[in-house]
């Protein structure tokens, strides 16, 4: 009754206010707050973590750590781990090497690395010396990485070899410094510099209204602050391997990086545009994975790939964020994880990292559309504001009240007044408005409603729909533009433009899509363009926003000219796209990723494709089948026929001579793909990948396989001169292939051996000594721990062995098969061919003659603590002689 005279006197006090803003919670509702503690949520914290550690810096709190845990694992790459000991000494010696070249507390050093271990390791290097370190995503555009690079006066670069002439061009008169050198030659000795909770750790940059990005600067104590409530919430144990997907640029990263490598635990980098949605699969089963962390879609994707299986037993808590997490997202997850796993949703603004978490578990009732954003960690308190500001609404604007929020803007005073306000009760609270629209639901968790602005979430990056539009509007054809995201399919969001023409003929969307790839990261770039004849406006000379219409009610609107499909396999394959895509009717000229397509999404589509003609390609096929009539006639020719085309045109167009780059060991070509956009738009590049993933009888030896390779480069080059090359075993086939060439009379212009480097230990070399040693070292290992800790252990390892074993024994038995197949004239088709052994044992059987002529050894610049550079293991007996 108290609340409904609340109510009623709002009413009469403004009659005219919308509904959501009416008053309903009484003072003391706003006194008590919302509860703190979700009761879904584990039990309590194991980590030991006192709120008086948060008086220190990250460095610190990280090196006692690595003293107390110096051989347990910090890092777990794809092939490699390194343990807190191991990273320690990376990151000292990083540190050594920046001491000289940057300032004191606070001092910005930008790093331009990969998503691996190394850029961990100059993470911690940076803030070893005191400074706040600034993260560029190499795969962002450099006009992008370039203004924030000047924006945040770097006092330093700290990159790798792969991005130095990147970096070069991004920092002309600064600093570049290279972190393989310095893992191989600083010194490694202990390395902290004081620096105070009060000082700048990272400097992220984020989506901007203006046209740019901004810089949001956060401090040591409230980093600290948030990691110790994520491992309490999250009950966080050394034993934990928590996943790291999110690019290191973005917030969520700092959860995954600092919640693990603060609390003992072992992170595990993947980068999805490598891995692919089996990579991440695999690497979640294999690695342990025990705590998940990524945006709805990514998980989205990753359950649709499961088919029926369950993602991993260790897991006990998947946690989305960054996007809304809806009901079937809880749902289809439940499915495929254990029954203890818990699901969690987490909010939190880059200028607060962690505010709300939800937990749900199997008893938990699921009845909203959307998952609730949950409950305010320790020490924060959310707010729902009026239009004027006014605090204690059911509906309003999330406003985060708390002593750990951000420090602001960098180098915008204007825009940090007005985001970040004094708390009006006084005290060393400050208030920072989200722009988010909440809801207060009777249990007192709050459910996200919208946003204030134009800012929407796509795929986990925060983007500002203006600043796309003030990009596209600067396109010297496009009169006025206008940007909005539309939920199709369901679950996810797409940005469309909407566009006006200056004049005809008006530009392609092709045109206006490479327009703003120029200047914007790929999750910026709109999924569909609509032209209009005029933008829709309100009676105040607005833009119409919800008169915009839906993309796919008029394709044509979008798209110069539809061809529809032509056949029934046609159609079929436009329903999938159409389904896939979540747009209109699609045309056989239509082009898969100009259509909005992504890897998340390719890998949806042959999943489909899977399902519906029983056929199972590799995702390689789109460079070369992009659009429905092509990929069509792929399916015809799988279906029809035993030969099947090795070549991938990953990049077809340009003026030069093409570069033809064989697989390795694996048989597929994806990790060729940021080579060939290395090389620019004029250079095109061909991969060459293994027969025998779809059934066909692999190659058993080197010199058919070369041949095969040739017959198929000539489709595109009937003459030399040649330049072709391969990785790894690639370089062993592409050896072979240049002998032949020259044999023929052909001129090879280049051949390129690209050589990796090597896992191998120095040490024990026979199989019972690598035995010994593992025995050995997991015994001291277990004998260190106690008690349940110990029986985990030796239980965890037994079965990691069990893996290994078995692994083992299907190696030898298909080795055993290929030495008795070596005796059949012909292979069987249809067989589930393990390629990566095959051509293992073609290479084995290699007897490699001198090559008359220059052969090119490009080298690996990376060296990882632990791995050595070995030509001799890819090139042995290669031998050229002009």
């Amino acid at each position: 009754m108290r609340r409904f005279t609340v109510l009623l006197e709002g009413i009469v006090a403004d009659p005219g206010q919308r509904v959501v803003a009416l008053p309903v919670l009484t003072p003391g509702d706003r006194a008590t707050g919302l509860p703190a503690r979700d009761p879904a949520a584990p039990a309590g914290p194991i980590v030991q973590f006192a709120r008086e550690e948060t008086e220190q810096s990250i460095a610190q709190r990280f090196a006692r750590q690595a003293a107390a845990h110096p051989r347990r694992i910090a890092v777990r790459e794809e092939g490699r781990e390194w343990t807190y000991e191991a990273l320690d000494r990376a990151a000292n010696r990083v540190a050594a090497t920046l001491a000289p070249e940057v300032g004191g507390p606070g001092a910005r050093i930008a790093l331009l690395l990969d998503h691996d271990a190394n850029m961990i390791a100059g993470i911690l290097g940076a803030l070893k010396v005191g400074g706040a370190y600034v993260p560029l995503d190499p795969g962002h555009p450099a006009g992008w990485l370039s203004h924030i690079v000047a924006d945040c006066q770097a006092d330093a670069v700290l990159t790798n070899t792969r991005n130095r002439s990147l970096a070069l061009k991004l920092a002309p008169g600064r600093k570049v410094l290279g972190v393989e050198e310095n893992l191989n030659a600083a010194s490694e000795d202990a390395w902290v510099r004081a620096a105070s909770p009060d000082d700048p750790a990272y400097l992220l940059y984020t989506s901007g209204s203006t046209g740019r990005p901004k810089g949001v600067l956060q401090n040591h104590r409230n980093v600290l602050h948030f990691i110790r409530a994520y491992a309490a919430n999250l009950h966080l144990s050394a034993d934990d391997r928590l996943t790291l997907l999110s690019s290191y640029s973005v917030d969520a990263a700092v959860m995954d990086i600092f919640g693990a490598l603060l609390n003992g635990a072992t992170l595990c980098p993947i980068d999805i545009r490598e891995a692919g949605l089996a990579g991440l699969r695999d690497r979640v089963r294999r690695d342990g994975v025990t705590v998940y962390h990524s945006t709805p879609t990514v998980f989205r994707h990753l359950i649709e790939a499961l088919a029926e299986e369950t993602l991993s037993p260790y897991l006990r808590l998947v946690v989305l964020g960054g996007e809304e997490v809806r009901r079937e997202d809880v749902e289809s997850g439940r499915r495929h994880t254990p029954g203890r796993c818990l699901f969690v949703n987490g909010y939190g603004p880059t200028e607060s990292t962690v505010t709300l978490q939800h937990f749900v578990d199997r008893a938990t009732p699921n009845e909203r559309a959307s998952v609730p954003l949950g409950r305010p960690v320790e020490d924060t308190e959310v707010l729902l504001l009026g239009p004027r500001g006014e605090p204690g609404q059911i509906c309003g604007e999330i406003a985060i009240r708390s002593r750990h929020v951000a420090l602001g803007y960098w180098r915008r005073p204007d825009l940090t007044r007005a985001s970040f306000l004094a708390d009006p009760e006084g005290g060393d609270r400050r208030i920072y408005r989200t722009g988010d629209i909440g809801r207060l639901l009777a249990d007192g968790r709050i459910e996200f409603a919208g946003r204030r602005d134009a800012q929407v979430k796509i795929r986990g990056f925060r983007i500002e729909l203006g600043e796309i539009e003030a990009t596209l509007a600067r396109h010297p054809e496009v009169r006025e533009a206008a940007v909005a995201a539309h939920g199709r399919p369901p679950g996810e969001r797409r940005l469309v433009a909407y566009w006006v023409a200056r004049a005809e003929p008006a530009p392609d969307e092709g045109n206006l899509r490479r327009f703003l790839r120029e200047s914007l990261p790929e999750a910026m770039v709109p999924a569909a363009f609509v032209r209009l004849a005029a933008l829709p406006l309100t009676p105040s000379g607005k833009i119409d926003r919800r008169a915009l219409p839906d993309p796919g009610e008029d394709p044509s609107e979008r798209r110069c000219v539809f061809l529809p499909p032509r056949d029934a396999l046609e159609a079929r394959l436009a329903l999938l796209w159409q389904d896939v895509l979540g747009t209109g009717p699609v045309g056989r000229e239509d082009h898969f990723f100009d259509l909005g397509g992504h890897s998340l999404l390719a890998a949806r589509l042959f999943a489909e494709i899977e399902k519906t003609f029983g056929l199972r390609l590799p995702l390689a096929t789109l460079f070369g089948a992009p659009t429905v009539a092509q990929l069509a006639g792929v399916l015809r020719d799988r279906g029809t026929s035993a030969a099947w085309s090795s070549l991938v045109p990953l990049q077809p167009g340009g003026r030069r001579r093409p570069f033809f780059g064989v697989h390795g060991h694996s048989g597929e070509v994806l990790f060729y793909r940021d080579l060939s956009r290395r090389l620019g738009p004029d250079q095109p590049f061909f991969a060459l990948q293994a027969q025998g993933s779809g059934g066909e009888p692999p190659h058993r030896a080197i010199e058919p396989m070369a041949s095969h390779y040739l017959d198929e480069i000539r489709t595109v080059q009937p003459r030399g001169p040649y330049r072709i090359g391969g990785y790894c075993l690639g370089a062993i086939v592409a050896f072979e292939m240049a002998q032949q060439l020259r044999a023929r009379g052909e001129e090879v212009e280049l051949l390129a051996l690209f050589v990796g480097h090597d896992s191998r230990a120095r040490g024990p070399s026979g199989p019972i000594q690598r035995l010994g040693s593992r025995v050995s070292f997991h015994l001291s290992q277990a004998w260190s721990r106690s008690g349940r800790d110990r029986r985990a252990y030796l239980l965890r390892r037994g079965r990691d062995a069990w893996r290994d074993l078995a692994r083992s024994t299907r190696s030898l038995l298909w080795r055993l098969a290929y030495t008795l197949l070596n005796r059949v004239p012909r292979l069987p088709s249809g067989l589930p061919w393990n390629v990566e052994e095959m051509n293992l044992h073609a290479a084995r059987r290699y007897a490699p003659r001198l090559y008359p002529g220059r052969m090119t050894v490009f080298l690996s610049g990376e060296m990882p603590p632990g791995f050595f550079l070995d030509p001799k293991r890819d090139l042995d007996g290669l031998e050229a002689r002009e």
